[in-house]
């Protein structure tokens, strides 16, 4: 955005379209910080562990048994 000469105000459009423009540079911002830190954070979760035969149902156990 331009400034205008001195003693005149700028365009009501202009100063709504700067006001817009900072407005979705904060969303933006914000939106990048909240996936960074969902990321880091399901980053820190431990990978599940396959479930061993010990662990599951008599019939699975039987089943992995018959394998």
């Amino acid at each position: 955005m331009t400034t205008p000469p001195p003693g005149r105000h700028a365009p009501a459009g202009a100063m709504r379209r700067a006001l817009i423009e900072s407005c979705l540079t904060v969303l933006t911002a914000g939106a990048l910080l909240a996936s960074l830190v969902v990321g880091a954070v399901l980053s820190e979760r431990p990978a599940p562990t396959p479930a061993s035969p010990a662990a599951c149902h008599p019939d699975i156990r039987l089943w992995h048994a018959a394998i």
